[in-house]
């Protein structure tokens, strides 16, 4: 190197300045090989936004300006085609590194789409069984004793019979409706064996093709059902017509539904988010417009808790581990105290 050159040339010595060139020059090495996959809730967007752009950050490659907006519409789009699909989609997000000598990464975004019977399947492995408590509701008893016989149930999201068995130990002859093909079976052995008049129906009970009848129940129970299963107040006013239909004259409907507290109105977030975690939030106005000009005359509307826990026998409450933070709304808003919604029980009679 000539004199002339070497006099121009500038070295840096700073030691922190040195450090961090050094560091950067490292972090372009690192590989990354990851899946994420989370709720498709269009209302969280920027929320997923800033998530995905840390995990960017984090492998050393950020987004530039133009990779950015392009990310920004992918992800959009996956949000949307998740949540219109089910309640219970997912967006991944897999990010790899390109094979060295690159120094960049490729990502891709799908849906993986999956339904409320593929969510039960895999409590059938739970090692606390009976997932959903092994003692029958007592509102649903209740109601069930005030039936004269011989009379007819049709028991929807019936489980693995929680209910369906004891309403047929009354001496009610009960049709039961489960989606899951492992519950169906239990619920079928467990009345084959006990000798009770159970006819466990494997389909959705909002499903034409089932062919349930009119005008035949005294009696329809959807214990656990308006809460995990519907997703709006369009499912809402589509739940109470099904019920109108096959209840027959003074037939008893009885349900349980999350409902909002008087001064607490469900934003857009709570309202998408709430079916995803088995809560589906509804206000006053959204039951009054979904029950409105149908025969159904609303009996009692209590709380859910406070009733099983003084009708339950003691030895039966809580009936699950995970049932009072759920009933209370917890599973929606991850609060130490009570959330602004509860788990009610409504009774209706067929008018």
């Amino acid at each position: 190197m000539n004199r002339k050159r070497a006099a121009n040339l500038s070295w840096e010595l700073d030691p922190n300045r040195l450090r961090a060139a050094m560091v950067r020059r490292a972090e372009r090495s690192t590989e990354v090989q990851c899946d994420l996959a989370f709720s498709a809730i269009p209302a969280l967007f920027e929320h997923y936004v800033s998530r995905c752009e840390a995990l960017f950050e984090l492998a050393a490659r950020p987004l530039s300006g133009q990779q950015r907006a392009q990310f920004r519409t992918l992800l959009s789009q996956a949000l949307k085609t998740g949540f219109e699909a089910s309640a219970h989609a997912k967006v991944l997000l897999r990010v790899r590194s390109d094979p060295s000598p690159a120094q960049t990464l490729s990502y891709e975004l799908g849906v993986q789409t999956r339904e409320i019977s593929d969510v039960y399947a895999t409590w059938l492995r739970v090692p606390d069984s009976p997932y959903f408590g092994a003692h029958p509701d007592a509102k649903v008893l209740h109601m069930a004793r005030e039936l004269q016989l011989p009379a007819r149930v049709l028991d929807i999201g019936a489980g693995t019979g929680r209910n369906s068995l004891p309403l047929a130990e009354l001496g009610l002859s009960v049709d039961a409706v489960e989606l899951t093909a492992g519950f169906v079976a239990k619920l079928r052995d467990a009345a084959l064996a006990s000798e009770l008049s159970v006819n466990a129906i494997e389909g959705d009970a909002f499903d034409p093709e089932l062919a349930l009848p009119s005008d035949a129940y005294a009696l329809l129970v959807a214990s656990e059902v308006a809460s995990s299963h519907l997703r709006d107040s369009d499912d809402l006013r589509e739940f109470f017509q099904f019920a109108a239909d096959k209840l027959g004259r003074d037939g008893l409907l009885v349900c349980n539904v999350f409902i909002a507290r008087a001064d607490y109105s469900p934003d857009p977030l709570a309202r998408q988010l709430s079916p995803s975690v088995l809560s589906t939030i509804f206000s006053e106005e959204d039951l009054e417009r979904a029950q409105r000009d149908l025969p159904l005359a609303l009996v009692s509307n209590e709380s859910c808790s406070e009733y099983e826990k003084a009708n339950l026998p003691s030895e039966a409450w809580p009936p699950t581990s995970w049932f009072e933070p759920w009933a209370s709304g917890n599973n929606l808003f991850d609060l130490p105290g009570t959330g602004p919604c509860e788990l009610r029980w409504l009774v209706y009679r067929r008018t």
